[in-house]
């Protein structure tokens, strides 16, 4: 029997992750998830994706697009006024 081979064979593990990846009943790769947008990603070593971390937030950030401080609860309140 071959073994797939899955885009995420070079994950880490991560000290306290934000979830896990499973295929069947197998573990593959933990998550962290970004504490601007709840983005979830797989960290692979060697991807050359750059990620980041909030000090504010004291969380994970998921890449220059929410490198500005703008917690995810705000955010939604925001989308909420725009709708009134």
């Amino acid at each position: 029997m071959t073994r797939l081979r899955t885009p995420y064979a070079d994950a880490q593990a991560v000290r306290q992750p934000s979830g896990q990846m499973l295929i069947g009943e197998a573990t593959v790769a933990d998550t962290l998830q970004c504490v601007h947008c709840n983005a979830h990603w797989a960290v692979v070593r060697g991807s050359g994706r750059i990620r980041g971390f909030c000090r504010r937030c004291m969380g994970p950030v998921c890449g220059p697009q929410c490198a500005a401080c703008v917690p995810f609860e705000q955010r939604l309140a925001m989308i909420e006024t725009r709708g009134r």
